[in-house]
């Protein structure tokens, strides 16, 4: 298993004491994470396809999903903290019911990897970046697609939602990294 290292970093930036836990618990490397909004929660995904749940007061693996059908690439809680989207390598998103860990909905229509996903502020919709060059824009409530962007020449990396309240994504990505 691969192991998931806690440190304490000090203000300035710079690593101050010896690693706190390592959480074992993914049988591949970590790929991303999230912290639950109002919870000591961490949630991890991996190359294992799998979701794990861990609570970090003390430091316990709680639950654990296998999520996907390859790499999980990127995680996001909506704001309340009761969804959880997971986007993978194997071309879907997965909305998730966090208190049992569920899978309510599949969203799938990106033609190659999704490397990232995020959640507008009000929860309504939820926003992928992928490698097909697009940035769709998905109703949370029935999984429809409601908007394609294509104006893209690269491989879309991540996104960031303008948290002010109208939903103007951010775009962003390097098409000097292949």
């Amino acid at each position: 298993m691969n192991p998931l290292y806690i440190i304490n970093i000090n203000i300035k930036g710079m690593p101050k004491m010896p690693c706190k836990v390592t959480l074992k618990g993914h049988r591949g490397s970590v790929t991303t994470m999230a912290f639950h909004p109002s919870y000591n929660i961490l949630v991890t995904g991996s190359e294992d396809a799998c979701i794990v749940v861990w609570e970090c007061d003390e430091y316990t693996r709680e639950k654990s999903s296998k999520a996907h059908g390859n790499t999980v690439n990127h995680l996001a809680f909506d704001p309340t903290g009761r969804l959880l989207a997971s986007c993978s390598n194997d071309l879907s998103i997965k909305i998730w019911n966090f208190d049992n860990l569920t899978c309510i909905k599949t969203l799938t229509g990106h033609e190659h990897t999704v490397s990232y996903v995020e959640f507008s502020p009000d929860s309504l919709f939820l926003y992928s970046a992928s490698r097909d060059q697009s940035v769709r824009v998905w109703e949370v409530t029935n999984g429809s697609c409601k908007k394609i962007l294509k104006e893209h020449t690269d491989w879309v990396r991540c996104l960031s939602i303008n948290s002010e309240g109208n939903n103007t994504p951010i775009i962003y990505y390097n098409n000097n990294i292949t």
